[in-house]
């Protein structure tokens, strides 16, 4: 029986997850620093907590759209379908992009990098298939 493979881009989870506890916890802060009975120390809590706040759902939105400068190849199996290769496309516009092929296994819940390159032409990892003895080949 062949299961289903799954192509998550963990970081970019782990980053919004963070971003958003971040907002979270501000969120909260301002909670608990509105009952401080000292005026000036409520006033600082409440800005510092709100600033914090501000700058976690600003983050969580631009991890969010930067997402969309990313495109994916579709997976490529290995010839035991345990492991699958994806090959990534980083572009950044005017500053360049980047292009990496990632390895997934355990059903696409574990994940590694194999290769990063700057500045690689994308159209050169198009042909990554498998060779004998579960190697990659460009």
């Amino acid at each position: 029986m062949i299961g289903v493979m799954l192509a998550i881009d963990w970081e970019l989870v782990i980053r919004v997850c963070i971003a958003l506890l971040v907002t979270a916890l501000a969120i909260y802060g301002i909670s608990l620093t509105r009952k401080i009975r000292i005026i000036a120390l409520r006033v600082f809590g409440v800005s510092l907590c709100a600033i914090l706040a501000l700058l976690g759902s600003l983050l969580s939105v631009l991890f969010l759209a930067s997402s969309g400068c990313r495109s994916h190849s579709a997976l490529i199996y290995s010839p035991s379908r345990n492991v699958a290769a994806r090959t990534n496309d980083f572009d950044y516009g005017a500053t360049g992009g980047d292009t990496s092929v990632t390895l997934h296994w355990a059903r696409g819940l574990r994940t590694e990098t194999v290769y990063f390159g700057g500045g690689e032409d994308p159209s050169k990892f198009r042909r990554v298939c498998w060779s004998y003895g579960n190697q990659i080949e460009t």
